[in-house]
């Protein structure tokens, strides 16, 4: 299994060097090709004045494109600092409002939230 591996491989090398050799000979020009007994020249299927004025026309949706997105976002940062405030002030104001809940339920039961240690005098319960 193994020598059929190395095999394979060095047959596999020995192709691809043989095929880089063949292509060696033949030169390639932009839009050109050495066709054995002459070369001639190919057109372009389309004119490069026109691809010229396509890749204009695109970039100038696409400027566009990213301008509305850049419009966006100048909106939206505002917004999502002032939501980013409202939330923070809403925390504190949660958090005030479980604190009262927490001194009038400390209050009603004797404890103080001040006091880590709960009442030593509790009557009643005899």
């Amino acid at each position: 299994m193994n020598k059929l591996f190395i095999n394979s491989v060095i047959l596999f090398f020995t192709m691809l060097f043989l095929y880089n050799v063949y292509n060696a000979n033949k030169k390639v020009i932009e839009n050109m090709e050495d066709a054995g007994s002459g070369s001639e020249y190919k057109d372009y299927k389309d004119d490069p004045g026109i691809l010229a004025q396509q890749n204009a026309g695109n970039i100038k949706v696409l400027r566009g494109q990213v301008d509305k997105i850049l419009s966006l976002v100048n909106k939206i940062q505002p917004k999502q600092k002032e939501m980013t405030d409202s939330i923070k002030q809403n925390a504190v104001q949660i958090n005030a409002i479980m604190q009262g809940k927490q001194d009038n339920v400390n209050d009603k039961t004797g404890m103080s939230s001040k006091s880590k240690h709960p009442p030593s005098d509790i009557t009643g319960l005899d």
